[in-house]
């Protein structure tokens, strides 16, 4: 898991993020697919349509909740594992989408690439396995 998790992530290196396409919930979703889970991409092309999206919809779990089940997964209650993909909490951005590595820490779509980070809180996390 661990290598396949680094290849998928390196498509992302030094390129821009772009909203609906790969930004923290996209890319997200390209993982899962990546891993066989049919899950759609939602929806929006810019930062103010996701985050019209996440307002209806009463939150980014709420509309992560449905597609992800429909595809098979399931929440995980324990420690989150190498390739799960969570919800945390951030000071600056509020709630973003991750994919989990090893040791507690996560990979998070952000501008030129993404970064590994320690959340502080996971808001919900989703087994892939």
């Amino acid at each position: 898991m661990r290598d396949k998790l680094l290849a998928f992530l390196e498509q992302f290196e030094g390129k821009p993020m772009v909203w609906g396409r790969d930004d923290c919930t996209a890319s997200c979703a390209l993982w899962l697919q990546a891993n066989g889970y049919d899950v759609p991409i939602w929806p929006y092309a810019s930062q103010d349509e996701a985050h019209r999206l996440i307002r209806e919809a009463g939150g980014l779990v709420n509309i992560w909740d449905g597609s992800l089940a429909a595809a098979g997964l399931m929440e995980r209650f324990d420690r989150p594992a190498l390739g799960d993909v969570a919800i945390i909490d951030t000071r600056t951005f509020g709630q973003v989408g991750v994919i989990c590595g090893s040791g507690g820490i996560c990979w998070w779509r952000k501008n030129e690439g993404g970064f590994w980070l320690t959340p502080r809180n996971f808001v919900k996390v989703w087994a892939v396995s």
